[in-house]
């Protein structure tokens, strides 16, 4: 990264050949970023009185119960290295 502070990657463990399984000629990260908006799309239809909220604000727990399915296996983080 440009600056003198560690990295970090987080992200899912969705391959290309499981995102394609699901729905064809799509990736993976097409696949998070599709299924992310459905989520919250979701929880905005079932709770109106809340009005305008950024991500931050959305229960995370509800949006990994639906987005979850869709995600991999696990969310993997690791260090990245100084380039």
């Amino acid at each position: 990264m440009g600056h003198a502070y560690n990295s970090w990657w987080t992200g899912s463990d969705l391959s290309i050949g499981e995102s394609r399984r699901l729905v064809p000629h799509q990736n993976a990260t097409t696949m998070q970023v599709a299924i992310s908006v459905i989520a919250a799309a979701m929880w905005m239809i079932e709770n109106p009185a809340k009005g305008v909220c950024v991500p931050d604000d959305l229960p995370h727990e509800y949006i990994l119960k639906i987005a979850g399915r869709i995600l991999g296996n696990g969310f993997p983080s690791r260090p990245i290295g100084r380039r």
